[in-house]
């Protein structure tokens, strides 16, 4: 070749596109290994990051658990206390059961009958509210109008009464008269029997007669001067008011049995109330004529047997003895006040 030939500038077998094509390749391969370069950088602040909210969730579920466990603690505490409220509770319950004895019987009030009755906390009592409260050895005040009052022990405690209405229950007392004589009554009482003012008064009262005379006419009996056979003055309530209590009496046979027909036993008390004169009967009986010579008439006849405090309410009691051919009883009768009058509360008989 000849010396002043020009030179080729590209290497030999290369055109200027192949050339061009290597550069670019270059260029590329450069911006991808920056390109990765800046990504691993990236992930490992990335992994730093999601460490870190690791330690913070960590930290926020160890507080929550021991949150729950105080929570349930607290729980526990106020279930104890629910059961020392329960054991409280029982407690009360156990000291409300307590009874109260029933008040003693006192007053107990016998006949010749058998007991009549008796008082508790000043009730009228009856055999029907339980056992008569008798022993052997119990004292009694014997109580009859117009006599002084005496005691006597009680013997043999038992049932009294023989025959038809039998088995009323007694004592064993000497009672100081024998049937038919009208008999006193007997009290076991601790208090004064005879509180306010009791007085026999005579037989001859023609005020007295006269209101027994128009009390019989109302029953059929025509007697204008009819026989007084008791006459008591008495203040029954202690108010200053008396009550006067009468019996009037015809008996023209001088028995019980047989009695003539038109005889009578009657008898009624008496009182001023609000000016007016009151009567009360508290007995009475009346002989018919026989329906036919079979038929036997009898004389039923009352007595007072006594005027007292026989429940111990600081009033007295009317105590009205019966007599009949074959039997006897005593009824007491308690005034209420000025409406009710004297009222029936207790009761005892034996005879058939």
């Amino acid at each position: 070749m000849a010396e002043n030939e020009p030179r080729e500038s590209n290497p030999p077998g290369r055109s200027n596109l192949e050339i061009a094509l290597v550069g670019l390749v270059a260029i590329l391969i450069a911006l991808l290994s920056a390109v990765l370069l800046v990504q691993c950088s990236g992930d490992s602040g990335s992994e730093d990051v999601n460490s870190t909210q690791d330690q913070g969730d960590a930290t926020a579920d160890a507080a929550v658990e021991t949150s729950t466990t105080v929570a349930e603690t607290s729980t526990t505490v106020a279930e104890t206390t629910t059961t020392v409220v329960e054991t409280t509770t029982t407690v009360v319950e156990t000291t409300t059961t307590t009874t109260v004895p029933p008040p003693p019987a006192t007053g107990v009030i016998t006949t010749i009958n058998g007991v009549a009755g008796w008082s508790s906390a000043g009730e009228w009592m009856t055999t029907d509210d339980g056992p008569v409260p008798l022993s052997e050895g119990d004292v009694f005040t014997l109580v009859h109008v117009g006599e002084p009052l005496t005691q006597v022990v009680g013997g043999e405690v038992g049932v009294w009464c023989a025959g038809p209405g039998a088995g009323n229950n007694g004592i064993d007392l000497d009672f100081g008269v024998e049937w038919p004589d009208d008999f006193p009554i007997a009290v076991s009482a601790d208090w004064d029997l005879i509180p306010h003012t009791v007085e026999v008064l005579p037989n001859d009262s023609a005020t007295y007669k006269a209101a027994a005379s128009e009390l019989l006419g109302f029953r059929g009996v025509i007697d204008p001067d009819p026989p007084l056979v008791q006459v008591i003055r008495a203040d029954l309530e202690g108010d200053g008011v008396d009550e006067i209590i009468v019996v009037a009496e015809r008996n023209t046979s001088g028995s019980l049995n047989p009695a003539n027909p038109g005889d009578y036993s009657i008898a009624f008390m008496r009182k001023l109330v609000e000016g007016e004169v009151q009567s009360a009967i508290l007995g009475s009986y009346v002989v018919e004529e026989p329906a036919d010579e079979s038929w036997i008439v009898a004389l039923d006849t009352y007595r007072i047997a006594a005027v007292a405090d026989l429940n111990g309410d600081g009033r007295m009691e009317i105590a009205v003895n019966g007599r009949y051919y074959e039997g006897s009883w005593t009824t007491i009768y308690d005034y209420i006040n000025d409406d009710l009058g004297p009222w029936e509360v207790l009761s005892v008989g034996c005879g058939s």
